[in-house]
């Protein structure tokens, strides 16, 4: 074990059991606030990498990104559909 990590145990170790355990419980404490942070960092730099593909893919369609002409051929066509069903 490292020295430092050994002389900071012997030192713990002096300590009454209460306040041991209270240290005990404020390093595991710590150690979940830590791990919950590095997850969040981890998944930020995965959505990072994910949205780096946003937009990249072009159709060769001037209108591909008109989200209204989409909404209304969608609309159009769902209605097409329903007529026909009838």
């Amino acid at each position: 074990m490292n020295e430092k990590l050994e002389m900071l145990f012997d030192a713990v170790r002096k300590l009454p059991l209460e306040e041991q355990r209270l240290l005990a419980e404020k390093l595991m404490e710590a150690t979940k606030e830590a791990e919950a942070l590095q997850e969040e960092t981890e998944k930020s730099a995965a959505q990072g990498k994910f949205r780096r593909h946003f937009g990249v893919w072009d159709s060769g369609h001037v209108r591909s990104a008109d989200n209204e002409g989409i909404d209304r051929d969608l609309a159009r066509e769902f209605a097409a559909t329903r007529e026909s069903e009838a």
